[in-house]
């Protein structure tokens, strides 16, 4: 049987370095989302990996809408706001998430591309998930991109970032082992 939410980084690597000389601080790729058993990302390897990282880590611990985004923006974003988190509100790819109980329900996918007249395709996607399959793919995803982070060593960072930069990893590491430790835990038995 298919799963019915799916996350998966098909390619990450680091733009740059840039003309100034300064280089990427959020990795970028590409991004296989499928809900419901329909792929609700964009083919172009656009994503800001570990911006999206962090999006998705908040929607474990609450729910996530569109109109009253987590992060402002879209789930799976460019990351061209790295690392302020203000994301880019402009194009990505984003769905609804709503904690009911012990599930997880996933609808309204959309994606909005990144053209001079960009476009929104909704998806008819759909998925009741359990709560603990859902944490597990969003743990896989925001640790697969964290460690390409560590093992690409040190990334420069203008002084004015610093603080930005920090807290970023503060938040991103915090929920992380959050939910690490949740998977962790025996389920309760009655």
């Amino acid at each position: 049987m298919d799963p019915q939410f799916k996350l998966e980084i098909t390619s990450q690597y680091w733009l740059g370095p840039f003309e100034d000389g300064s280089v990427d601080t959020c990795s970028h790729g590409s991004i296989r989302a499928v809900i419901g058993g329909v792929v609700v990302t964009a083919d172009e390897p656009e994503y800001g990996i570990i911006q999206s990282a962090l999006a998705l880590l908040r929607t474990l611990e609450q729910d996530h809408t569109p109109a009253t985004r987590v992060t402002d923006y879209f789930l799976l974003c460019h990351g061209c706001g790295y690392p302020m988190s203000f994301g880019c509100g402009n194009f990505g790819s984003d769905w609804v998430v709503r904690h009911i109980g012990e599930q997880v329900v996933l609808t309204v996918a959309t994606h909005r591309d990144a053209t001079l007249e960009p476009s929104r395709v909704r998806f008819d996607a759909m998925a009741v998930v359990p709560a603990d399959d859902y944490r597990r793919e969003i743990v896989a995803f925001a640790a697969e991109a964290r460690r390409f982070h560590v093992a690409s060593g040190p990334r420069t960072v203008e002084d004015w970032e610093q603080d930005f930069h920090d807290r970023f990893w503060a938040e991103f590491d915090e929920r992380l082992k959050r939910a690490e430790v949740a998977l962790a835990k025996p389920p309760l038995t009655g």
